[in-house]
């Protein structure tokens, strides 16, 4: 246990990996990744789990995504003339290279990196990667899921991600999300969910991922 989260040390080819069990939404995510950090810094962070499909993308249920960018969906001013995003507060969440405010781009050449080893070793599931967005609460309605999907250019949506991509851009810590496909976003029907194959071909991919991925694309 670290900071009251279940932690697991093991190995992962000729790596040395921490499993942290972070808990759903933002909140759980910041505090669990900070303590983690904190404790000893790692390398990387590669964060894994199920998302939502936008229905405008070709994700299918059982495909995998890799984020090439993660955005707070919810954070910003509902006006008159409709949402507006973090930028109207003029408050950015992070000042660092530049100012952030409801975007965190992921690193291009370690996106590419990784696309590239997934889809060699899973030839028979289906990569894509693209924009994520980070919701509070789950779009229950094809109608909301479109919205964010045309707001952010996004191909789906969870509930962790930008805050995990938040807290390696300030600590300078390379980042990675890969996330299996269990629903598409539209009006909700549990019943056509699977979120257990979607977890386990997030969690093949990952662990194919952290096997191959070269050192000097961990640090």
């Amino acid at each position: 246990m670290i900071g009251h989260r279940n932690r697991t040390v093991g190995a992962v080819g000729d790596r040395t990996v921490t499993l942290l069990e972070a808990g759903i939404g933002v909140a759980n995510t910041a505090q669990a990744l900070t303590v983690a950090i904190h404790d000893k810094k790692p390398d990387m962070v590669v964060q894994i789990g199920v998302g939502g499909a936008y229905l405008s993308s070709s994700l299918k249920i059982g495909d995998i995504a890799i984020a090439t960018s993660e955005s707070y969906g919810n954070l910003g001013v509902i006006t008159q003339e409709g949402w507006q995003s973090a930028e109207a507060i003029d408050i950015p969440l992070l000042q660092s290279d530049r100012a952030y405010f409801n975007t965190f781009p992921i690193d291009t050449d370690l996106v590419s990196c990784a696309l590239e080893i997934v889809q060699e070793k899973f030839q028979e599931i289906n990569i894509h990667s693209g924009p994520f967005v980070t919701v509070e609460q789950c779009s229950g309605l094809a109608s909301a899921g479109n919205e964010l999907a045309e707001r952010f250019g996004a191909i789906c949506e969870n509930m962790e991600g930008a805050a995990a991509a938040q807290i390696c851009k300030l600590y300078k810590i390379p980042f990675l999300e890969l996330r299996g496909i269990s629903n598409a976003v539209e009006n909700r029907d549990r019943k056509k969910w699977d979120l257990k194959g979607a977890s386990l071909a997030a969690q093949s991919a990952a662990t194919t991922l952290i096997e191959n991925l070269p050192a000097d694309r961990s640090s």
